[in-house]
């Protein structure tokens, strides 16, 4: 533990001392101040308060009653964590255990006997469950229905592969490759009959025109002719049959089956309702229970006394099991019923459902139809309009052609004629290369159309083929089903019975509970037994001993771990006190005033008033947020604080007086406060010079503590002051 000097300090920081005094060189007297040499030493400035001494104890009590037979401990001696200190008399605890020994295996041998008769039962109830199960599983063959919704899986598939490809020929339906080779070439043979019909007219010395020009222009507006009048062909003949009713036909038809199959569902439904519950499956373990409540009751008869009690439970037991079981097939019944009603709802829900799909369905194909037949008129007149349109262009065209050529002189020379012979034949081949081209490719449009439809239709039969393949593979096993429901409902019946039974039997669980319950009381016996027994918790010294050998002693809630608390006072009427000297605190109250300069962790000086020239050092451990407020109305807190380390002479509730460190100033040269004074705003001290006269000379101070004061400047170490007015 530190030890420091004891000094004597106070709370207030002064910033200047005012004290009078006189100027001028005085002679010393034998009746004058004080006079103190300047020395260095520690300044310290805090705040002090009066304090005690409060060491932490901790209470031991007995959580038993019973006589107290030994005391290992003796107050004043130091004990190490663990020992023994005292025990009661456990004679009454040692016959608690063996007697809960005794239940404990009585318990177990009951649990015993219920597990095997539990086993067994469940054994007979597998097997007649898995017969039932075995009869159930032997009558459907669903291999061929497998394999039907197996090859209609890969006709839908070859039906995508066909659209896909029908779709990607849609895209583009004819290869123009061929047909724009011919049509280049015969653009070219009329380009060549126009140079030769130059070259004719201009031997015959006749003027010449570009007939190319205005044959072209004839020949393409001739082929737009072809290519409308193929368009209102077949406008016309989709306005004969708009609407293509072949896919809608198909959704109704699967509507309409759909709807008969809710209705067959909710007819079935209501049928099964009227008697939902077959009560055969449980004539069994009627039966079964039965006899057993009549050999239980047999037995009892002609029990002896001292079988009696168990003859008398066994009969209890099987009794509790036959109602068991009427109570099971009564919730069995009412599940059945509620099952059978929720079943009959659904089905007129399913039932309804259909009937709304069906209508919407009707209804959509109502508005197809409307908006397809308004679509083909509209199409039908845009068809016409188009084809009025390119003939009237074909008409300008061939005017056109007409007046040029009427416009020259015609010469009656024979080259020329034979020249334009040629021209207007390829001129004709041009315009009827154009048509046929314009025709084919409105052909291959309407032949990709119609396999693309093909396609979508053969896909749609694909689908309905394999739904159809699908609900065969289900009304297979729903009448199957249908035709076993008997056995059906019987497996579910004792399905539920046998899972409930794996769950556990009552019988098994009370004697489970039993063995439990008298685990606990074993227990709680040999935790009486321990408590019988007070060890120490800490290191410390024995501070008190409320008992003696031979007196008894009360239950305690406290065990013997009990909570730290400060003060020997607070002993009470504990068996048994320990004190912690590894460590010493103390504790203050603080005004309100000077609680604000005290913080947890803080540095603090202590001195102990029956031990003299010691200064202890220790920290703030805890500030108390909860005032305290006295008789005269001053309100206080309290303060704990810790030693840094141990001292044997502390004892608890000794007075003690404690510094809380603000500031310290280490190795300041320090003068009596009184040794200060001020004149003209100047800080002064009276010197003692070697003739025994007074020299007054200016000073710097510092820090100050009220009592002594830290000199700056103007003063030397061992020069001696007056510590007062010198006259």
């Amino acid at each position: 533990m530190k030890k420091v000097p004891l000094s004597s300090v106070l709370m207030t920081l002064a910033a200047a001392v005012c004290l009078s005094g006189c100027g001028g060189a005085a002679q010393a007297s034998s009746s004058g101040p004080a006079v103190k040499k300047a020395a260095i030493g520690d300044l310290i400035v805090g705040l002090t308060a009066d304090g005690t001494v409060a060491l932490p104890v901790t209470n031991l009590n007995f959580e038993v009653e019973g006589i107290v037979s030994k005391i290992y401990a003796a107050a004043g001696g130091d004990v190490k964590k663990g020992d023994l200190l005292a025990e009661l008399d456990d004679a009454d605890y040692q016959l608690d255990i063996e007697t809960a020994l005794n239940s404990l295996a009585k318990a177990s041998s009951n649990y015993d006997d219920a597990v095997w008769q539990y086993e067994y039962g469940l054994k007979n109830d597998k097997m007649n469950l898995d017969s039932t199960r075995a009869s159930l599983d032997a009558g459907f063959d669903e291999s061929g229905y497998l394999t039907a919704v197996a090859d209609a899986e890969t006709t839908l598939a070859d039906r995508e592969t066909e659209l896909a490809e029908a779709e990607a020929a849609a895209e583009d339906p004819y290869d123009s490759y061929s047909s724009d080779r011919q049509l280049e070439d015969a653009k070219a043979t009329l380009a060549q009959r126009q140079e030769e019909l130059d070259e004719a007219k201009a031997s015959a010395g006749e003027e010449t025109f570009d007939e190319y020009s205005y044959a072209l222009a004839v020949s393409d507006a001739s082929a737009m002719v072809a290519k409308r009048r193929a368009e209102l062909t077949e406008a016309e003949s989709t306005a004969k049959s708009p609407y293509d009713s072949y896919s809608s036909d198909r959704q109704l038809e699967d509507a309409k089956a759909a709807l008969a199959q809710r209705q067959a569902e909710l007819d079935e439904a209501e049928e099964a309702a009227k008697d939902p519950f077959d009560e055969s499956s449980y004539d069994r373990q009627i039966a079964d229970a039965e006899a057993n409540v009549t050999s239980k009751r047999n037995a009892y008869a002609g029990a002896d006394a001292s079988q009696l009690e168990s003859a008398s439970a066994a009969v209890v037991a099987a009794e509790t099991s036959l109602i068991r079981i009427y109570e099971d097939m009564a919730k069995a019944r009412l599940k059945a019923e509620e099952d059978a009603a929720a079943k009959v709802d659904a089905a007129r829900k399913n039932v309804d459902a259909a009937q709304q799909a069906l209508d919407r369905l009707n209804q959509d194909i109502a508005r197809a139809k409307s908006n397809a037949a308004s679509d083909a008129s509209d199409k039908l007149a845009t068809a016409k309009q188009n084809l009025q349109d390119a003939q009237t262009s074909l008409e300008k065209a061939q005017r056109n052609y007409d007046d040029a050529r009427s416009a020259f002189a015609e010469s009656g020379s024979k080259s020329v004629e034979t020249a334009r012979k040629n021209f207007e034949n390829a001129s004709q081949s041009l315009t009827r290369l154009q048509e046929d081209i314009a025709r084919a490719v409105q052909n291959a449009e309407k032949d990709a159309d119609s396999k693309l439809k093909t396609a979508m239709r053969n896909l749609t039969d694909a689908e309905r083929a394999l739904t159809k393949a699908r609900e065969n593979y289900e009304k297979a096993r729903k009448d199957y089903a249908a035709s076993s429901a008997k056995s059906e409902s019987s497996y579910a019946l004792q399905l539920e019975s046998y899972e409930k039974a794996q769950g556990g039997s009552n019988a098994v669980s009370n004697a489970a509970a039993a063995i439990k319950d008298a685990e606990l009381a074993l227990q709680e016996a040999r935790n009486k037994l321990e408590k019988t027994r007070v060890y120490a918790p800490i290191d410390g010294r024995i501070i008190n001993i409320g008992k003696k050998e031979g007196e008894r002693v009360t239950a305690a809630a406290a065990g013997m771990g009990g909570q730290m608390i400060f003060g020997t006072s607070s002993s009470g009427s504990s068996f048994l006190t320990i004190c912690d000297l590894s460590a010493i605190y103390l504790s203050a109250n603080i005004t309100e005033g000077d609680i604000i300069g005290v913080e947890t962790g803080q540095e603090v000086r202590v001195t102990i008033d029956s031990i003299s020239d010691t200064t202890y050092t220790g920290s703030v451990q805890t500030v108390s947020s909860l005032p305290t407020t006295d008789s005269s109305g001053i309100t206080t807190y309290a303060v704990t604080v810790k030693l840094d380390g141990a001292d044997p002479l502390i004892k608890d509730g000794m007075a003690a007086l404690l510094t809380f460190i603000r500031l310290e100033r280490p190795n300041a040269l320090l003068i009596p406060n009184k040794a200060v004074f001020i004149e003209d705003d100047r800080q002064y001290v009276n010197v003692l010079k070697d003739d025994g006269t007074y020299e007054q000379r200016e000073v710097v101070c510092g820090l100050t503590n009220g009592t002594e004061t830290e000199a700056l400047s103007g003063l030397s170490e061992g020069e001696s002051v007056a510590a007062g007015a010198v006259k």
